[in-house]
């Protein structure tokens, strides 16, 4: 198996692992949640969607460095990438640390803007 072919699986693979755990994790948080484990599984949910996820970003962006420098990847793609991953480094990592909102990532989410007007009516939004 050739070093881009063994990238490309580790990427594929990381994505997988990004999906299961994603849905594996929000559905403890959004339909399990008893009282005394609510709190926990909020912590490890913050964790996972800022934390994990921008590990995940950095070590996917390393990989997709490497099988464009092999396959002669243009600037403009290089620097989108780079631009892409400082974004995120942004969203999931300093901005939290600056704002003490674990949930910011949220707000550059298109999906929940449009459902905006359903959650502003909710209480425990965070909206």
């Amino acid at each position: 198996m050739n070093t881009t072919r063994t990238e490309v699986f580790i990427l594929k693979g990381l994505l997988i692992t990004y999906i299961l755990a994603g849905i594996g994790i929000a559905g403890l948080n959004q339909g399990y949640a008893p009282a005394g484990m609510a709190q926990l599984i909020d912590t490890v949910w913050h964790a996972y969607e800022n934390w994990s996820k921008m590990l995940l970003i950095i070590v996917g962006v390393i990989l997709t460095i490497r099988i464009m420098g092999q396959q002669g990847a243009s600037k403009l793609r290089r620097r989108n990438l780079y631009g892409f991953s400082i974004v995120a480094l942004i969203i999931h990592i300093i901005g939290p640390i600056l704002t003490t909102n674990s949930e910011l990532y949220l707000f550059t989410m298109p999906l929940h803007w449009n459902s905006l007007p359903l959650q502003a009516a909710a209480s425990e939004s965070p909206y």
